[in-house]
Parts: structure tokens; C-alpha cells; sequence
């Protein structure tokens, strides 16, 4: 007697998959039938019923333009009221539109208002092109305290 071909254990859903070549294609023979599983009901039946939810992932949302930060904690040196000697200085800019002049003079303003302890050294402004998106010619003030 000879012996029987070997069977392979790996199943595959397309039938002579795994076959010997040239061997009948026959389906594979199991022991048990087989319940079709969706990739998602596999994942959880392995996670367990008794597993914990799994945490949410955590928001990480961060500004890139102003930061609620003051000037004073970022700045090594205290500034002074004694009318020489500007130690910092901040730059604004605007387009060269009226309503645009405004809105930084608000800025300013604004700036000023909430660092009374901030004394104006010198003030300059020039005209110059600004490169974003578009290239145009904007006010650019800077404000030396």
C-alpha cells in the first residue's frame, strides 16, 4: 500500500490552492464548517468582552499665530521708564488700505493699553513688500520700548 499524498494545512477560500500540481481540484476538507467573519467582528471577539473601551485619542489642537503669552514673561529684561534706553520692540504691519490702517491702530493701541508698564522710546516706519500668498507693499511700524 502506498502511502496517502500529503493534505495541506493551509486553507484557502479558492479551491486547488495549496494542492500538490497537477492534483484534482477538490474543496478542502475540514472538520468542522466555517462561519464567514467580517475583519471588524474578528477584531473585537479578539479583544476580549471583558476588555475596557479602548481610550479615545487625545485632541492635540495648537494655535500657531497669537499665544496668550505676555511680552514679560518671554523677555530676560525688565523694561524702563526713564525715557533712553529702548530695550524691546515689537513690529506691525498692515495693508494700504484706510481700513486696514485703522485696525492697526487699534492694534497699537490695544498693545500699548495693556502694558502700561511699557514707556514709547522710538517709533519707525517704512513701506515694503510683504511675500505670503501675493506680493504687495504693506506699512510695517515698529515700536521700540
Amino acid at each position: 500500500m502506498s502511502d496517502p499524498a500529503p493534505v495541506s494545512k493551509i486553507r484557502h477560500s479558492q479551491t486547488a490552492l495549496g494542492q500538490p500540481i497537477g492534483a484534482a481540484a477538490t474543496p478542502p476538507v475540514t472538520s468542522q464548517p466555517t462561519e464567514a467573519v467580517s475583519p471588524r467582528a474578528a477584531s473585537e471577539a479578539a479583544a476580549g468582552a471583558s476588555a475596557l473601551p479602548a481610550e479615545p485619542p487625545k485632541k492635540e489642537i495648537r494655535a500657531f499665530g497669537n499665544v496668550t503669552r505676555r511680552h514679560s514673561e518671554e523677555w530676560d529684561r525688565t523694561p524702563n521708564a526713564t525715557g533712553h534706553g529702548a530695550i524691546h520692540v515689537r513690529t506691525f504691519h498692515s495693508k494700504l488700505s484706510e481700513d486696514a490702517l485703522s485696525y492697526m491702530d487699534g492694534q497699537i493701541n490695544e498693545w500699548l493699553d495693556s502694558h502700561p508698564e511699557y514707556e514709547v522710546k522710538f517709533v519707525s516706519a517704512c513701506i515694503g513688500p510683504f511675500v505670503g500668498k501675493i506680493r504687495e507693499d504693506q506699512l510695517i511700524v515698529q515700536v521700540w520700548v
